[in-house]
């Protein structure tokens, strides 16, 4: 497996089999996120979860299309277990994506077993995904 892979401006980055990291850089289009839930499923189908960092500090813009794509793209998230921690964003971006989110919820009337959290800096990131591992794995383990 690549450990590292572009995509446009963006890096993902494998922290481990279960677990990467997405650098996003500038504006953020409908074919990159594509790639970045691609990429989640992936993982998923492999492990039964998938952990999942985005370093939001160096993004410039969510264009329209972006978040359509979004809003149709991340319910396949919401039947997988997994955690996605997002860091370095502003107060506003955190209000209109919670918002997002939100209303995915409400119109998917359904519980996700996809978490999202926003947080401080990239050590708290990594706190909560390595204390989620402890968790699937734990969960995974037989009896």
């Amino acid at each position: 497996m690549q450990r590292t892979q572009e995509i446009g401006p963006h890096t993902l980055r494998f922290l481990a089999d279960d677990a990467f990291c997405v650098t996003l850089r500038g504006v953020v289009q409908p074919e990159e996120v594509q790639s970045i839930v691609a990429v989640e499923l992936a993982c998923a189908e492999k492990h039964g979860y998938v952990l999942v960092v985005i370093d939001a500090t160096a993004v410039t813009g969510l264009p329209a299309e972006t978040r359509r794509e979004a809003s149709q793209l991340l319910p396949r998230l919401k039947d997988i277990q997994g955690l996605g921690v997002i860091y370095g964003t502003s107060q506003t971006a955190r209000v209109l994506f919670g918002m997002l989110l939100s209303a995915m919820r409400i119109l998917s009337r359904e519980a996700s077993m996809f978490q999202t959290h926003f947080v401080a800096n990239e050590a708290e990131a990594l706190r909560q995904v390595h204390e989620a591992r402890a968790r699937f794995q734990s969960h995974s383990q037989p009896r």
